[in-house]
């Protein structure tokens, strides 16, 4: 009587979860003289095993080729085992090494009844994992010659486990005989959902300078790796959250590449960060006062003296005490900048050559007076620059106006032309702001030209 056989399918399972050994000599097919069966020698590769443990008792493990009995098996041989009690049994153990801890591994054969020996009790085969009964195949008739399938599942704990199998009968007393071949191991596929990017972010609008705490809120995601256009940093494997900064002003993506086994997901938003110029500034000493220039993008300007709110919405300042001045600049978008200054007290020296006048060079016996602001308001106050002074008796004169970067914006040699704020031959007007000069004057009765150096503050 031939057996039919069932033939398993390969499982796919993926690469990251491949096993590392599997059973060797799994069907006994290179073992055994294909007319004789071998008693009491477990197959090449096997170890005896029986409830006495890994030795032979009063029953044996045999090998037997396909003619012998009738309850044959495809291929040269398989493995047969008498059993005479409830407790007593014999089979065979392999200790297989390359498991990894945690995962899930499948342990399938072939087994049937067998008439090899004598008895026609019912007879089943035990799964052992490390020597602790962990599985049992149903029973079947020792005239049963039909090969059944049969499947066990476990998680591995350790690199190596011992897996065995010995053949019971179901009652005290009987006897029988069962067949066992063709084992498998492999590892169970993973059911891995595919994974989905997201994140989240506290703010999507700062300053220059500010941060931003962005938030992991992927699902299935074993590893993510974030990339932060003009952020510092500007990438990050981050699992929960990661915080990132912005110096400089302008609009900015992000983008998050989640993944895991079964694969990757990607999320860019490209406008995920906006960052705003905080207004910009500096202060500049005209005489006595702190000139504030600025860049134009501020909405409010708040003075503090020593902490205490001095002026709002001015841009010269007059100290009336000596103290630490702080000027604070807001623009729409909330971003604030700070300038500060010192104001030291006056020098209470008697002597009057310390004292630092308003322009340089102008003292109380100085042959000329030169204005430090104007305001081209058309007032009919202040509202050009000229200089002051006995200019019948000046018989050399040259004045020269400079922007900040030094280049002229006006020039004469007639001490009675005076300047409105015109530059480049009054094409356009300078802004407000601060302007340096020089003056050189001669007078009639002297051979040294005096020259005088300051500022004039140009205010509209």
């Amino acid at each position: 009587m031939r057996c039919s056989r069932l033939i398993l399918a390969a499982l796919v399972f993926f690469p990251s979860h491949l096993l590392g050994q599997s059973f060797v000599n799994p069907s006994f097919e290179d073992w055994g003289d294909p007319t004789f069966c071998n008693v009491n020698t477990a197959p090449d590769g096997w170890e005896g095993f029986s409830n006495a443990g890994q030795n032979f008792d009063e029953a044996n493990f045999t090998l037997c080729p396909t003619t012998i009995p009738s309850a044959a098996a495809e291929g040269n041989a398989y493995g047969r085992a008498y059993v005479d009690d409830i407790n007593s049994g014999e089979g065979i153990a392999q200790t297989v090494s390359g498991f990894i801890p945690g995962e899930a591994y499948e342990v399938s054969f072939e087994y049937c009844g067998s008439n090899l020996f004598p008895g026609t009790n019912d007879v089943l085969w035990q799964i052992h994992l490390d020597g602790q009964v962990v599985d049992a195949t149903n029973a079947v008739s020792s005239n049963e010659a039909t090969w059944q399938p049969h499947t066990f599942t476990f998680t591995a704990t350790s690199p190596t486990h011992t897996l065995g199998f010995r053949a019971v009968t179901t009652n005290n007393g009987g006897s029988g005989s069962a067949g066992i071949d063709n084992f498998a191991l492999t590892s169970v596929p993973i059911d891995v959902e595919d994974p989905v990017a997201g994140f989240g972010q506290n703010q999507a609008e700062i300053c220059v300078n500010d941060c931003i705490v962005f938030t992991n809120t992927s699902q299935f995601a074993d590893d993510v790796t974030w990339f932060f256009d003009g952020g510092n940093p500007t990438q990050s494997n981050a699992t929960d959250a990661v915080t990132v900064c912005y110096t400089q002003p302008g609009t900015f993506s992000v983008e998050l590449v989640a993944s895991n086994a079964s694969g990757s997901d990607q999320i860019l938003v490209s406008d995920a960060v906006i960052v705003f110029a905080a207004p910009a500034g500096n202060l500049v000493h005209v005489g006595d006062s702190l000139l504030l220039e600025t860049d134009g993008t501020e909405s409010t300007v708040q003075w503090m003296h020593d902490g205490i709110p001095a002026g709002q919405d001015a841009y010269v300042m007059s100290p009336a005490a000596p103290g630490h001045y702080e000027v604070t600049l807001h623009n729409e978008a909330g971003c604030v900048a700070s300038l500060a200054e010192v104001i030291e007290a006056p020098s209470t020296n008697d002597d009057d050559s310390t004292a630092v006048p308003t322009n340089e060079g102008q003292g109380e016996d100085s042959p000329i007076f030169i204005p430090n602001a104007i305001t081209l308001d058309e007032n009919g106050l202040n509202d050009a620059w000229i200089t002051y002074g006995d200019k019948a008796n000046w018989a050399e004169f040259h004045a020269l106006i400079f922007n900040r970067w030094g280049e002229v914006v006006f020039e004469t040699h007639d001490p009675y032309r005076y300047w409105t704020g015109d530059a480049s031959g009054g094409t356009h007007y300078v802004p407000d702001g601060v302007f340096n000069y020089i003056v050189r004057v001669r007078l009639t009765n002297e051979s040294i030209t005096r020259q005088f150096r300051g500022h004039v503050v140009v205010i509209r």
